[in-house]
């Protein structure tokens, strides 16, 4: 019997239990929510409509839920609004203005405001702050835009859709500035763009760490299916299903 097989035989003796959106740890450390988020993860990870990326990765799937969770979000639609470049996740612009209209620390929603033409031309977001009444703002010009090469990417939406572009950098960086609570400090799109100097792709490039402690692996493979278990590893993650149903007791 495989590794994954033990552990869902164990996890099968276990009361499931919801996941908690503030309690993080004990999402995937409590036997009963791990066992939840785990049947819930197999679930999406079969399904079609979520993106090939993730599809028949359980592992992927648990942590896009359980980020759900901690969101508040419904998991159907942070799948198709999660990217993934080089191990970093971020948020597409448009989820991000949505949160932080919903959860931000503002009396109403981001607003925005243009001035000037041709390279002087400027975009504001700006929102109102409930408990003070001031005004926080972010502000873009062409001249910063053409001095980090965005509009000169390949493909680059500056060319054809500018001012949308206008308005998700700068809102982007109004939830950073002022709420990055609300997003919980992941990148936007453009940002991971940014910081890769390559082209973001939707849910892309989500990979197996290979390295790490051996609690790390152990965990990792908690919804993962290694190729051939050796008899060592089959002894080990025995040892850990057993002080998964001790600890549950206790």
């Amino acid at each position: 019997m495989k590794d994954s097989e033990k552990i869902d035989a164990v996890l099968k003796t276990v009361a499931v239990e919801p996941l908690v959106g503030d309690d993080p740890i004990g999402n995937f450390m409590l036997p009963g929510r791990f066992a939840h988020l785990q049947r819930v993860a197999s679930i999406f990870s079969a399904s079609k409509m979520i993106p090939e990326a993730f599809r028949g990765d359980v592992a992927s799937c648990a942590i896009v839920l359980e980020l759900a969770v901690r969101l508040g979000v419904a998991p159907f639609m942070l799948f198709h609004h999660l990217f993934v470049v080089h191990g970093k996740p971020g948020l597409d612009a448009q989820i991000i203005i949505s949160l932080v209209n919903q959860r931000g620390p503002f009396a109403g929603p981001i607003q925005w405001e243009f001035s000037g033409e041709g390279k002087s031309k400027k975009c504001t977001a700006f929102a109102i702050d409930k408990a003070s009444g001031s005004r926080c703002e972010v502000s873009i010009d062409m001249k910063l835009v053409d001095a980090e090469g965005w509009a000169s990417k390949s493909g680059s939406k500056w060319l054809t859709m500018q001012d949308q572009m206008f308005r998700y950098r700068t809102a982007c960086w109004l939830a950073r500035a002022y709420c990055p609570e609300v997003t919980m400090g992941l990148y936007s799109r453009e940002e991971l763009d940014d910081i890769s100097q390559q082209p973001a792709k939707a849910n892309a490039d989500i990979s197996t760490p290979t390295s790490g402690s051996r609690t790390e692996q152990l965990l990792a493979r908690l919804v993962q299916t290694p190729a051939v278990p050796t008899e060592e590893e089959d002894e080990r993650a025995a040892i850990v299903a057993q002080d998964v149903v001790v600890n549950e007791k206790s």
